[in-house]
């Protein structure tokens, strides 16, 4: 004879709110879980970066033949094991947009692994894109000019 419901002990209704209700020791065991897991995932981010943020600026400008007049560092993780690089940006602007530079007499990005110091990639602007710059900077200021004298003019009129 097979056991019904009722005689397996098996119950369909909902526990009293009393019996599912999370308990003190099960809240601070979850949060120590959560902690802990915290601090190792931070000191093993923190063993992948070896190389300081200044060695990879010193190591970036050995990679270009230009002296840079703005420096920008960031620290990114890549790849499915997000790995650790520096992207340095180096640059000497020609042209701005408001206070922001949008024009470069030299432009590179060296991205270095942070782990071991290699230079894994560095992106250089090309020739091309320089004298490109250096007209369109050129055309601006004559452009700037021409509105200035025309203004100066302009008051001048009778």
């Amino acid at each position: 004879m097979t056991p019904s419901w009722g005689d397996s002990g098996f119950s369909l209704e909902p526990k009293s709110r009393e019996e599912r209700r999370p308990t003190w020791p099960r809240v601070v065991g979850l949060a120590a879980i959560l902690v802990v897991a915290f601090v190792v995932a931070k000191g093993c981010q923190d063993l992948e970066v070896q190389v300081t943020q200044e060695e990879a600026v010193a190591s970036a400008n050995e990679q270009v033949d230009f002296t840079p007049t703005y420096t920008q560092v960031r620290l990114l993780r890549q790849g499915i094991n997000r790995k650790a690089f520096w992207f340095v940006s180096l640059s000497r602007p020609i042209g701005f947009q408001g206070d922001r530079p949008d024009l470069f007499a030299a432009l590179a990005v060296v991205e270095i692994d942070a782990k071991t110091g290699e230079v894994t990639s560095n992106k250089e602007q090309s020739a091309k894109e320089t004298a490109k710059a250096v007209a369109e900077a050129a055309r601006r200021d004559v452009d700037a000019a021409v509105r200035q004298r025309l203004r100066e003019v302009g008051d001048q009129a009778p």
